[in-house]
């Protein structure tokens, strides 16, 4: 990546460590000891702060921001580049995470999880025909792959450069305004498409940051989106939050946009950046993918009698040890799955060319 977006890898080095984080306290706090400072700060962080969110939301502004980046012209032999990119980064580690989740995440347990379901979710849709995801965090990939499909049909129609996208923000605040008020369940059949495009609103965010920030060219509907945007994030929802406190709410949960967005910021800012947290950012997909795999497996080793001595030990502990062994085997899939495909991906194009 060039110097000057490295801080875009340390930004996703850490939402990757949020994330392990909060599912690792969410699971271990009801019988871990939490005798130290860390453990308890994180015990509270997590009931009265959703970080795990805030974390994949910073992963939505991240890759808001950069996935334009990709882009190479315009038409529809570039449309067919960018899916082909963008199909071997996510689905070739998503297919292998699927046995292993359903392993760790269902078949451990007792829960059912068949061949119908496999085909699914290799297609990302288990959610659509009332089918178990593998791993509950897919519902993620499913805005990507949505965000995708945006760039695609602007890039298929020559209109990536003209769009505006403060229109596309707009309708996906309008959709979740829709979802908010006219009482659809969420996991109903409308329900799932208006979900990801409210979520949707965070990845175009992104996008329009980096229109904001990167292009001085930037037409006045985007300004005038980043200005709204940001009167409502950094404004509007910390005073709302205030008020939720003050009326004895956890008024910190509705403020985990909020922290994605000034985080995103902070790092822009500061141009923060160090070879760890590149590192980080650079396998941060396997390790969002891998680390339930890890962590339910040490869960449920310490439910089986072999195992008891394991629940002994402190959460900040159980959380050093499951970023450990997520790292070598993310280490492990960056060398044999996602660096591979991505190298397939460019050969294949290179010779289509």
């Amino acid at each position: 990546m060039n110097q000057r977006l490295e801080w875009l890898d340390t930004a996703r080095g850490v939402a990757a460590l949020v994330v392990v984080a909060m599912h690792v306290t969410e699971i271990w706090a009801p019988f871990a000891q939490a005798h130290h400072s860390i453990a308890n700060v994180m015990i509270q962080a997590s009931h009265g702060f959703n970080f795990g969110v805030m974390g994949v939301y910073l992963f939505f502004i991240v890759s808001g921001f950069v996935i334009p980046f990709s882009v190479q012209g315009q038409g529809a032999e570039s449309s067919k580049q960018f899916a082909v990119r963008r199909f071997f980064r996510i689905f070739p580690l998503l297919w292998i995470s699927i046995p292993l989740g359903a392993f760790t995440s269902h078949w451990l347990w007792g829960k059912p999880f068949g061949a119908s379901d496999f085909a699914l979710n290799a297609l990302l849709v288990p959610n659509f025909f009332n089918a178990p995801f593998a791993q509950g965090l897919y519902w993620s990939l499913q805005v990507e792959i949505l965000f995708y499909a945006v760039v695609f049909t602007l890039v298929y129609f020559k209109i990536f450069d003209k769009t505006r996208i403060a229109l596309l923000m707009f309708g996906s605040v309008g959709a979740a305004y829709v979802l908010q008020k006219s009482g659809v369940q969420p996991d109903s059949s409308l329900g799932i498409p208006l979900f990801l495009l409210i979520m949707l609103r965070l990845i175009l965010l992104g996008w329009l940051l980096r229109n904001f920030l990167m292009n001085k060219n930037r037409n006045w509907l985007d300004t005038l989106a980043m200005v709204l945007v940001i009167a409502y994030f950094l404004v509007k929802k910390p005073m709302d939050a205030y008020q939720i406190f003050q009326g004895g709410g956890q008024g910190f949960h509705h403020l985990t946009e909020t922290v994605a967005i000034v985080l995103f910021l902070s790092f822009y800012g500061m141009n923060l950046h160090s070879k760890f947290f590149l590192y980080l950012g650079k396998i941060s997909y396997s390790i969002y993918l891998l680390h339930p795999v890890v962590m339910y497996s040490i869960f449920y080793w310490a439910h089986q009698e072999s195992g008891q001595w394991i629940k002994q030990y402190d959460l900040s502990l159980m959380l050093a040890v499951t970023i450990f062994l997520t790292l070598v085997l993310s280490h492990i899939t960056w060398t044999w799955v996602e660096n591979p495909s991505q190298k397939f991906a460019r050969n294949l194009l290179r010779k289509r060319a």
